[in-house]
């Protein structure tokens, strides 16, 4: 597929990033089951959704540094495609719970995430090191685009493009 864009971020090399995400496109994702589901009552994640967008927030991020930046955007996320077969997820790879979800209520956030204990997630798929491409829209659990569409608008239209074909 030609659509493989992607925004770079700071330190990370450009000709790098290119190359990991060629060879991320097209990769099968495996969601664990072992996954720790949090804020689900009144949202409900589709599992067998034909698209969802995964945002990875490793423990070597700045966990905070992300909710500061990107709240609002996953707040908004999913209103964008209520009538579709779609579903976010968020997931994070941390051991602190109460971390995340005092986060979670500092910004009045309502929308479901998971807690990955043991790094499943990760381990058990091709996830890129460069965290500019840990966001990214699967098609039947296929990555079809991977990088940060909260900050790059042109991306998120060719999310909202794939999206909405069907």
């Amino acid at each position: 597929m030609a659509a493989s864009l992607c925004t770079f971020g700071c330190k990370q090399s450009g000709h790098h990033v290119k190359n990991s995400l060629q060879e991320f496109i097209g990769t099968e994702i495996i969601i664990p089951d072992n996954l720790f589901l949090f804020n689900d009552a009144n949202h409900h994640i589709k599992k067998e959704a034909k698209y969802k967008i995964v945002s990875y927030i490793d423990s070597l991020s700045c966990t905070s540094c992300y909710f500061s930046h990107y709240y609002s955007s996953w707040a908004n996320l999913s209103g964008n495609f209520k009538d579709k077969d779609f579903s976010f997820y968020l997931i994070f790879y941390t051991n602190d719970i109460d971390g995340i979800k005092r986060l979670f209520d500092l910004y009045k956030l309502d929308i479901p995430f998971f807690i990955d204990f043991y790094d499943d997630f990760k381990t058990n798929n091709n996830i890129p090191v460069e965290s500019v491409l840990h966001t990214f829209l699967l098609k039947d659990n296929t990555v079809i685009l991977a990088g940060d569409p909260f900050n790059n608008s042109k991306l998120f239209e060719l999310y909202k493009q794939e999206i909405y074909k069907n």
